[in-house]
């Protein structure tokens, strides 16, 4: 079986989304649940066939976290490169951020 094989299976068993053909695309939430699933096994050594009890709590818990300073750098970087800031509202912005 090939790798491939082997990721639709485990994303059948275990609600990860996973697109495969000759690119490997996870989306944020299942990338996240991934690593809980991914540490847990390899801390204890053994399969993890099904959710884990702190999967849901723990996305949640870092979806309300504040933006660090280089994500909300990020971001307003996404905004000026899609044209939804003007240049000088870009860097009054990064400037402001990395006063903090």
């Amino acid at each position: 079986m090939s790798y491939s094989g082997m990721f639709r299976l485990a994303s059948l068993r275990n609600p990860i989304t996973l697109f495969i053909s000759n690119e490997l695309f996870i989306d944020a939430v299942s990338q996240r649940n991934f690593g809980l699933r991914y540490y847990d096994a390899f801390s204890k050594q053994k399969d993890v066939l099904d959710n884990l009890d702190v999967e849901h709590e723990s996305i949640e818990k870092q979806a309300k976290c504040e933006l660090t300073k280089n994500e909300r750098i990020f971001v307003k970087s996404m905004k000026f490169a899609l044209g939804q800031l003007s240049f000088d509202k870009f860097s009054i912005s990064v400037s402001t951020i990395n006063e903090k």
